[in-house]
């Protein structure tokens, strides 16, 4: 170029590298300024140096019982993830988090946090089991107990003629 004219360039703010993987850009360093912004447009004055500075972002999915998720974590960053241990099922049931797989692997559990280091992508999903409570069983069996306890008493006055 000419000294004197003006250079005029514009970088893609993100490139696809696959579905879970994507650069992003960081900045671009030009003349030796650094530049937030994907478009550069500067005189030319002399030699010139022309560089964007892109990270790598991978994809973390989770899915649990709640739904699903999908967020973009910078390549080499941790991610806590949090699952609650126990929800309510039903009326006589609950669920209970039973282990968390992460890319196919069992991940140690933290009192429902898993701690997942994002160097590739992540697919995060938590299992819960259903159990029951038996204390709610327990306290709804008793009404019906009284009833059919006082209902074949009744049955049997009718019966006796009484």
């Amino acid at each position: 170029m000419e000294d004197g004219s003006k250079l005029s360039l514009e970088f893609d703010p993100e490139i696809e590298l696959t579905p879970q993987a994507k650069l992003v850009l960081s900045h671009v360093e030009a003349g030796g300024e650094r530049i937030s912004s994907p478009r550069v447009e500067m005189t030319v004055t002399g030699p010139l140096e022309v560089r964007a500075v892109y990270d790598t972002y991978y994809a973390l999915e989770t899915e649990s019982i709640l739904g699903r998720s999908l967020q973009w974590v910078e390549a080499g960053d941790t991610a806590t993830l949090y699952f609650p241990p126990e929800m309510p099922g039903g009326v006589f049931t609950r669920l209970r988090l039973s282990h968390v797989v992460v890319n196919g692997e069992e991940a140690p559990l933290g009192g429902g946090r898993v701690v997942v280091e994002v160097d590739s992508p992540k697919r995060v999903v938590a299992v819960y089991t259903v159990e029951p409570v038996a204390w709610r069983i327990a306290l709804a069996t008793i009404p019906l107990a009284i009833l059919s306890t006082a209902a074949a008493a009744y049955l049997y006055r009718l019966a006796r003629g009484l």
